[in-house]
């Protein structure tokens, strides 16, 4: 895993995506078989191949992969246009293999829970683009991993729907610790993690 789970703003990001009902045991084979569909179908269609592929967990176990995109373009029948969610999130980079994936999003869970964050079940994952020193190095993979988060019982934590403005102004009123000005509003919290 990376060194840091942080709070975010998450900015919305348009895909297309291959969207099933994955079985937990299935998601090693469907997530990388369907972000190559994806890839290939796009490169059939003439389009320069995008930077990073993804992979998104809705909380019903439906799985969307595939590719982030920067316009909308006519769709293959396979595909589905889609988007990653904006609104607050528990972010961690990952470094290793994509086998132990699970234990970044564990650690993600944990520490919410530990601070009071509650997580709304929908996840997503952002692949960075393969780099040949990876062959050698599979340790240096990165991988974004993050979690929705959702307002606690009292509605401590905005939706990303808030009447606020601007995210400075969500920002401020989802800090709970004491002396918390002055903070970015992109991150929120940090902290960094001992394996």
């Amino acid at each position: 895993m990376g060194d840091a789970i942080e709070i975010i703003w998450a900015e919305p990001i348009l895909t297309e995506v291959i969207r099933e009902l994955v079985r937990p045991r299935d998601l090693a084979r469907f997530v990388p078989t369907a972000c190559a569909e994806v890839l290939s179908l796009q490169r059939a269609r003439g389009r320069r191949s995008p930077t990073r592929t993804v992979a998104r967990y809705l909380a019903d176990g439906t799985i969307e992969a595939g590719v982030e995109v920067r316009e909308v373009a006519p769709a293959d029948p396979r595909l589905l246009r889609s988007h990653l969610p904006a609104g607050w999130a528990a972010h961690a980079v990952h470094r290793g293999t994509y086998d132990r994936l699970g234990m970044t999003h564990r650690a993600i869970q944990n520490w919410c829970a530990a601070h009071g964050h509650h997580t709304g079940g929908e996840r997503w994952e952002i692949y960075s683009p393969w780099q040949a020193a990876w062959d050698a190095d599979p340790q240096a993979i990165r991988t974004d991993v993050f979690h929705v988060l959702t307002p606690d019982i009292r509605g401590a934590a905005p939706t990303p729907t808030s009447a606020c403005a601007r995210p400075e102004d969500v920002a401020r009123e989802f800090v709970r610790p004491a002396g918390a000005a002055g903070i970015s509003a992109r991150v929120i919290e940090s902290v960094h993690l001992v394996e």
